[in-house]
């Protein structure tokens, strides 16, 4: 499975469905900690860096960290306290299951009140329900496939939107060419030609969300921007590509 997807912090925080300051308070909490990092090296006499809350300082965040944080969102929504939330999404089987394209560990149960808790083939979720010592306390079960889907439509429809809304606020800067400045009629028509087109790019980004959309549409207006001598760069823009590119 294509999970090739890097996206900012305040990115990060509008997929999981936090504010910014927010998200990084979870962060610096500890969620993931130094989940899915690979250990350090360290000289025989060197004291080892403690290896906590270490993403509170990262810049960009992967597609496993961004299904990490939807789950963390969805669980607290539950009623499930942090302290019991936080261990389960650092875990890094689930946070590794994340980045799977197969049906082992479709599913997630948490039960006992979120003291335990394991991950389920469809096959061996029914065969736990059957039993009778799990029929009293399941408390949440949560289909890992829907929330993967979820998280992608929200990363389309969040990174189209940022790349909106800096459009608008810089649809003044373009392109012109020749030295000769423009005449102020033509600098207002490009500018308003601009903020229409950061318009349709809201209108995809409402489409994604619900699982419509292409980034063949985007495309098309990435080439009237450039008509207009408004070329849009940076991570929202490759955060467009790489989760359109990620499947449903």
């Amino acid at each position: 499975m294509n999970t090739n997807i890097s996206v900012s912090t305040s990115l990060a925080a509008e997929i999981a469905g936090i504010g910014y300051e927010g998200f990084r308070t979870w962060l610096k909490r500890g969620l993931l900690k130094a989940t899915g990092i690979l250990p350090g090296f360290y000289a025989p006499d060197a004291p080892a860096e403690i290896a906590d809350a270490k993403r509170w300082r990262w810049a960009a965040f992967g597609y496993a960290d961004l299904c990490s944080f939807r789950l963390a969102k969805n669980l607290l929504d539950a009623g499930l306290p942090w302290d019991t939330v936080n261990p389960i999404v650092s875990d890094y089987t689930l946070w590794q299951s994340h980045q799977a394209d197969d049906s082992d560990g479709r599913h997630l149960v948490i039960h006992a009140g979120g003291t335990e808790w394991g991950i389920y083939t469809t096959k061996s979720l029914i065969d736990q329900l059957d039993s009778e010592t799990r029929k009293r306390d399941w408390a949440i079960l949560i289909d890992l496939r829907d929330l993967r889907k979820d998280v992608v439509l929200r990363c389309r429809a969040a990174s189209l939107k940022a790349v909106a809304t800096d459009l608008v606020q810089t649809s003044h800067i373009f392109a012109r060419s020749g030295a000769n400045l423009l005449p102020p009629q033509e600098v207002g028509e490009r500018k308003h030609a601009i903020e229409q087109l950061a318009g349709e790019i809201d209108v995809l980004a409402t489409e994604a969300a619900q699982g419509g959309g292409s980034y063949a549409k985007f495309e098309v207006i990435l080439r009237h921007l450039h008509a207009l001598g408004k070329f849009t760069e940076g991570p929202a823009v490759s955060a467009v590509a790489a989760s359109f590119a990620l499947r449903v």
